[in-house]
């Protein structure tokens, strides 16, 4: 589960880096993060 919270989160930088706005990739990132914690 964390391993993949870590994967989820450098794509969001990485999304940032690319010029996604930080806000819409974290708030995606963070619903992922969320349905990984519900399946642990």
């Amino acid at each position: 589960g964390f391993t993949e919270m870590t994967k989820v989160f450098g794509l969001s930088v990485q999304g940032a880096l690319l010029g996604e706005p930080v806000q819409e990739a974290l708030d995606e990132r963070a619903e992922e993060c969320q349905d990984i914690l519900e399946e642990m």
